[in-house]
């Protein structure tokens, strides 16, 4: 049995290389780390990549995928799958929706886009649905704040052409009344990485138009 024998020379130089040898473990196992925590996202996306990247978001565009690049999520993001095979949620750690992205992987329609959603929009409820219409809410919010109700309105699918466009002109300017309270009191409303960190919002009453 061959047996090594250490010098005070070979242990000296072993502590001095120590270090070194510790540096380069911890990189490579950061490395496999980051490896395992890629993602495959969309290189299309609305804003543009600077802006995903203030949020934490980090790519690799060396994927040979003329769709998809590599990805490492902020931390405690996470990938919520949908109803909708070709859509996909990103959540924040928080639960809140942040981010969606359309993947259609079929060799004649292959497509991938993703968006970074605003917190607060112009939104539309539809209720009393019908062959014959329904009734349209323009609201300011999200699904489960409305910061400003503008009115509502019926649109009918059928009459008068009349009728419908006078139904349509009310329903714009129905919106136009909900931007104007945006701009006023959400100014910033239009950026997807504003009023995130907002514990409290303000709340109005409805606007009574019927």
């Amino acid at each position: 049995m061959n047996t090594i024998n250490y010098t005070d020379k070979n242990i000296d130089e072993i502590i001095h290389l120590l270090p070194g040898i510790l540096y380069r473990r911890k990189l490579m196992e950061q490395a496999e780390l980051k490896k395992e925590q890629e993602i495959l996202l969309s290189k299309r996306m609305t804003p543009d990549k600077s802006e995903w990247e203030k949020l934490g978001f980090s790519f690799n565009d060396n994927n040979r995928n003329g769709f998809l690049c590599n990805a490492v999520l902020p931390e405690g993001w996470t990938i919520k799958p949908t109803e909708d095979k070709k859509t996909t949620h990103i959540v924040d750690e928080n639960g809140n929706i942040r981010a969606s992205m359309y993947y259609d992987a079929s060799v004649y329609t292959r497509a991938a886009s993703m968006k970074l959603i605003n917190k607060y929009d112009i939104c539309e409820e539809k209720t009393n649905v019908s062959d014959e219409g329904y009734t349209s809410t323009i609201y300011f919010g999200n699904q489960t704040e409305k910061l400003f109700v503008a009115g509502s309105v019926y649109i009918p699918n059928t009459g008068l052409s009349e009728e419908v466009l006078s139904a349509w002109g009310i329903k714009a300017a129905l919106r136009e009344d909900a931007e104007a309270f945006a701009d006023e009191n959400y100014p910033d409303w239009e950026n997807p990485l504003s009023y995130w960190e907002e514990s409290k919002t303000k709340v109005y009453k409805p606007k009574n138009l019927q």
